[in-house]
């Protein structure tokens, strides 16, 4: 299925579908909703919730990086970093 499928797709088989086969990759809370976000197959999900009861909003699928930004910049990978490896250029 494409991202494009899944949001032609009615709520109800949208929240099935990501509570079932989809990956929880993150969560944050904006401007009162808490979003969450998933990775199914080849796309991605964001599911929309209202922070003060959990009340699905919305959930859209996407393919782009563009949209997949603002989590991206959110993830510390500074545990996988050790200053002490030095990498050989290949000139």
């Amino acid at each position: 299925m494409t991202s494009s499928a899944f949001n032609k797709l009615d709520i109800e088989k949208q929240l099935n579908l990501v509570m079932c086969k989809g990956v929880l990759l993150t969560d944050c809370i904006k401007y009162n909703l808490e979003l969450r976000l998933f990775q199914l197959e080849n796309y991605y999900a964001e599911m929309f919730t209202l922070e003060t009861n959990g009340e699905l909003v919305s959930i859209y699928a996407f393919e782009d990086m563009e949209s997949l930004q603002p989590y991206l910049e959110r993830i510390d990978i500074s545990d996988l970093y050790d200053p002490s490896i030095k990498f050989n250029s290949h000139e």
